[in-house]
């Protein structure tokens, strides 16, 4: 699967067709530009991403079935634009089972080019876990609640901060009844734990079933300093009829999260 568009406009939008069957790992790679640089990170480096602020330059990617409708649980959350150069983006995502193509909509705020659809090499459960495609390429977050920051951290990965009142979602992933553990890296100065909200859907995206884990820091003896970054780990069964799978963080700042199957 390997599709590559050439396409440079403002505010139309390209549909680019993903073929395959079942669950689809793909990475979207493309160049992007603000049409508005003074709305952007590089302009203003301390601006905060928040959920209601739409005037800032981006791009959605939208899983859609062959009659144009979105479908699934992925790819729908904005790309944030972060310069008024030409600069690479990638998107990596699970395309659903209904999908037949992927929307790409820029909008009004910039403008697109050299765009190309693969099949991704990256063959884990979570689309961007570790979040090494950068802190402005927002792989594998599907959306947030009330408030996220996106970081760059300190080995130039990305982060994300749900500040103290906020949660982040991911997007859809595909698992298989059996044994699986969830692991995070994490860190929030002010909390003991963090709280994961795991959610399972059947193959028609129906929720399926949940639950919640609250990670938590060692207790320290007396004298030891606390390491500012916390990794934690957890077992959990995924029920028969499960297709798959999101999480759900709130008040922390996560620097990775995985998700892996522990029996064949």
């Amino acid at each position: 699967m390997t599709i590559t568009a050439l396409f440079l406009a403002a505010s139309a939008a390209l549909t680019l067709p993903v073929g395959g069957e079942g669950w689809r790992k793909v990475d979207v790679t493309l160049e992007a530009r603000a049409l508005d640089a003074s709305r952007t990170f590089e302009a203003n480096p301390e601006l905060e991403i928040m959920q209601g602020d739409r005037a800032m330059p981006s791009f959605v990617l939208i899983a859609q079935g062959a009659d144009g409708k979105r479908v699934g649980r992925s790819g729908s959350f904005r790309n944030i634009v972060w310069s008024g150069e030409w600069r690479p983006y990638v998107r990596r995502l699970w395309v659903p089972p209904q999908a037949k193509e992927l929307r790409l909509d820029p909008g009004k705020s910039c403008a697109v080019r050299n765009v190309r659809v693969a099949a991704s090499a990256e063959k884990g459960i979570a689309a961007n876990g570790d979040f090494a495609l950068g802190p402005f390429n927002y792989s594998g977050i599907a959306g947030c609640d009330r408030h996220l920051c996106i970081e760059r951290g300190a080995d130039g990965r990305g982060l994300f901060n749900t500040c103290p009142d906020g949660a982040a979602s991911t997007e859809a992933m595909p698992v298989r009844p059996g044994k699986h553990r969830i692991g995070v890296r994490w860190s929030n100065p002010a909390k003991k734990s963090l709280r994961v909200h795991v959610c399972f859907y059947d193959a028609k995206g129906a929720k399926a079933g949940d639950f919640v884990w609250k990670p938590r820091k060692a207790d320290l003896k007396k004298g030891e300093k606390a390491s500012e970054w916390t990794e934690n780990a957890y077992d959990f069964g995924v029920p028969a009829g499960v297709d798959s799978l999101t999480a759900t963080f709130y008040e922390g700042c996560v620097e990775s999260y995985s998700v892996v199957r522990t029996e064949d």
